[in-house]
């Protein structure tokens, strides 16, 4: 089963007395785990520099299997309103979702859209959106049914 690939963003960079920190935002696949990320990065590193690999805050990947009741149910609502047969999907990004019990990130983006999501001059086409929201009232009334 693929649940993705780590990513990596440098977010900062901090010279001081003749060192280097920098900040990295790690984006880490349900099947890794954050110390073994460091370890890794320090093996791999060390013969160039001296490096240390400190965690400054960490948040738990959320993972709800697609077999979930919530998942099974946004699924069944999206493509009946689109006519398709797909299979849930996960990315990278954060989500205010994890702050909740049973709750998962759903939509806007569609298949074949490029996403703007947090990109300049971010949008979302009016046909696509008023869809969005279509599927979402579905969905609500959906999931109030259980």
């Amino acid at each position: 089963m693929n649940h993705g690939k780590l990513t990596l963003n440098v977010g900062d960079f901090y010279f001081k007395n003749d060192s280097l920190q920098i900040g990295l935002n790690i984006r880490i696949p349900i099947t890794m785990n954050l110390l073994d990320i460091g370890s890794s990065f320090i093996t791999h590193t060390s013969h160039y520099i001296n490096i240390d690999f400190d965690t400054i805050s960490y948040k738990p990947c959320l993972y709800i299997p697609k077999e979930n009741l919530l998942v099974k149910t946004l699924c069944q609502v999206y493509n009946q309103e689109t006519n398709s047969n797909l299979e849930p999907i996960a990315i990278g990004g954060a989500t205010f979702a994890r702050a909740f019990i049973n709750c998962i990130s759903f939509g806007p983006n569609f298949p074949g859209d490029k996403d703007m999501c947090h990109q300049i001059d971010e949008f979302i086409d009016i046909d696509k959106l008023l869809l969005s929201c279509k599927i979402y009232a579905k969905a609500i009334l959906a999931l109030d049914k259980l």
